[in-house]
């Protein structure tokens, strides 16, 4: 259900205990009748648009001290440009917004689809789906400068770690990068790869200033899915999950996990999504909580394919699945395939959908456990002034404020940054 303007996607199996709760239509409605959190405040902490700022934000991550850093996939020097990577410094009461580092589309990339992490020294890592050496993306580290810097508007310097060549290491690297414990990084490849262009799961690893790819799954598109575009999770034993928008024995997209071993990784379906009005199609990101339950988003399935909600649960040496929550226009939106949800301590679940909501320009929103069930409570309803399509990720901060980004509306039309305070 959601526009997607420029959206990039055109093993061994186990058998799993599957357990699929249908929810009927008459749950959609009562859970339609849930009111808005109370004393919610919603702040624009930066616009985009505007000369230089980059165009369309995508994702976002804060540091230690509360500031915002995220991408655009368009915009900078110019409008039309290769993309961004923004900082917004929380000054007093107010935001100072900048850009760290201004993508050209050559040598070091562009079009950014995917957010930036801080690796194990402290400088910020991300990935672009285009650009590069091969034009197929790229990998890249940006440090600020080492000298002190006369202007908040001092710029970063970029190294490319890595070159995608298109040929089996994958193409258009998206979605969110990941570092393990010894400084190792994990990301996905909408396409490309030995299996035919349907994308990879991959590990760079750093040694002796030099940083080696390797492919850890090539996907087929067809019973191990493929079009993995929305990066990998780790669990606190060093497996890695993730989903595709494709494949499978439904060709709606899979859950997947691969699991380390002195042979290499092997990769074993979670479950395959159905589509209909009981289970989700294509899945976008997931979320793990500290009992080893999986949550994710589908953008497509469930009531009119507004796509679902849905959880993974670890049962006798499996995973019983079950849909928790149906979109629908309102209350709910639609999540958009890289829309990625987050946990907080309580278990409560942080999203948000491209469209939808009573503003019809999507919605942020909390989805809370209860006697078995899951309450969805709206935070925000967006209505183009104030965002329109609040896709990615949505990230917390200790206080329990919601930070997240719409990637089109806000004061010039092309996104914005937003918080929600409790």
């Amino acid at each position: 259900m959601t526009s997607g303007k420029h959206e990039l996607r055109s093993s061994t199996f186990s058998t799993w205990n599957v357990t699929l709760r249908t929810a009927t239509v008459l749950f959609l409605f009562t859970m339609a009748t849930v009111p808005a959190a109370q004393a919610q405040t919603y702040t624009i902490l930066g616009n985009f648009g505007n000369k230089g700022t980059g165009v369309n934000p995508l994702y976002v991550t804060l540091d230690e001290v509360g500031n915002v850093y995220g991408t655009t996939y368009y915009g900078g020097l110019s409008y039309l440009g290769y993309g961004v990577v923004f900082k917004l410094t929380h000054h007093g009461s107010h935001w100072l917004q900048s850009v760290l580092y201004d993508f050209s589309g050559g040598n070091d990339g562009g079009n950014p689809y995917g957010g930036v992490v801080f690796g194990p020294d402290g400088a910020l890592y991300g990935t672009t789906s285009g650009g590069g050496l091969y034009g197929e993306g790229v990998v890249f580290k940006l440090q600020p400068s080492p000298t002190e810097c006369p202007s908040a508007q001092c710029r970063w310097t970029e190294t490319v770690l890595y070159n995608f060549t298109g040929a089996a290491d994958g193409a258009a690297p998206q979605g969110n990068i990941i570092f393990d414990r010894t400084g190792n990084l994990y990301g996905t490849t909408l396409v490309g790869g030995s299996g035919g262009g349907w994308g990879t799961t991959y590990e760079l690893s750093p040694a002796h200033g030099q940083w080696s790819l390797s492919v850890l799954h090539t996907f087929t598109d067809h019973s191990d899915g493929g079009e993995p575009g929305n990066g990998v999770i780790f669990d606190q034993a060093g497996n890695l999950y993730g989903t595709t928008v494709s494949g499978g024995s439904d060709n709606k997209g899979v859950v997947y996990e691969l699991t380390p071993g002195s042979s290499g990784w092997t990769q074993t379906i979670l479950h395959n999504f159905a589509g209909g009005s009981s289970d989700g199609a294509i899945g976008a990101g997931i979320a793990l909580d500290s009992h080893g339950n999986l949550f994710g988003f589908t953008e497509e399935g469930g009531y009119e394919d507004w796509g679902v909600t849905f959880e993974l649960q670890p049962a006798d040496g499996g995973y019983n699945y079950s849909v928790i929550y149906l979109f629908m226009p309102q209350p709910g939106g639609a999540p958009g395939y890289i829309s990625v949800p987050v946990l907080d301590s309580a278990g409560n679940l942080y999203g948000s959908g491209t469209s939808g909501g009573s503003g019809n320009g999507g919605v942020a929103f909390e989805l809370t456990p209860s006697d078995g069930t899951w309450n969805f409570v709206t935070l925000h309803d967006f209505s183009g002034p104030d965002g329109d399509e609040p896709g990615g990720n949505v990230i917390l901060d200790p206080q329990g404020n919601v930070y997240g980004c719409a990637e089109y509306g806000g004061g010039a039309g092309e996104g914005v940054v937003w918080q929600i305070m409790p």
